[in-house]
This record gives structure tokens, sequence and C-alpha cells, in this order.
């Protein structure tokens, strides 16, 4: 982790907000900053990165059902999800 600050952010601030940058759900000021942190901090970029995959197969999982069809999640499935998320 990087002691000093990169785009203006810490390593801890950056992965608060993740999931969150990775939905496009930031202001487009702060996602800037999370890129030019996650650009300069080989960690943040790294973690980041593996999130981004895991992510990206838990969506792809919870659409595609057990027959290979895909489906939609109840929204209060995806609501309570990321409630959850953000706890932890």
């Amino acid at each position: 982790m990087n002691a000093v600050p990169l785009g203006g952010l810490g390593c801890a601030e950056v992965l608060a907000n993740l999931s969150e940058f990775l939905d496009g759900a930031l202001p487009a000021p702060f996602a800037a900053r999370v890129r030019e942190h996650v650009a300069g901090c080989r960690d943040c970029e790294r973690f980041g990165g593996a999130f981004a995959v895991v992510l990206a197969g838990l969506r792809e999982r919870l659409r595609a059902g057990s027959d290979g069809r895909e489906h939609d999640v109840d929204p209060s499935v995806a609501a309570r999800l990321d409630a959850a998320w953000r706890r932890s």
C-alpha cells in the first residue's frame, strides 16, 4: 500500500470506493482521481483488476441460472447484496 496519496487519494479510500468506481457510479471528478491513483499504485492496480474480474464473474453468474439462460436478479436480492457489500 502507498503511504503517499496518489491523485489526492490514499489506498484505503480507493479501495472503499472501488465497487462504485467499477459500476461507473462515482462523480466524474472523483472517478478521475481514482483512475490517477490506480495508474500510479501497483497494489491498487493489481487488486482493482482482480476485483473487477471477480465482480464481472459474479454478475454473469447471477444473470445465468442453472439452465444456462440469463435471468434478471430480483431487485430486492440485488439491494440486499449491495447493502451487505457496503457493510463489509
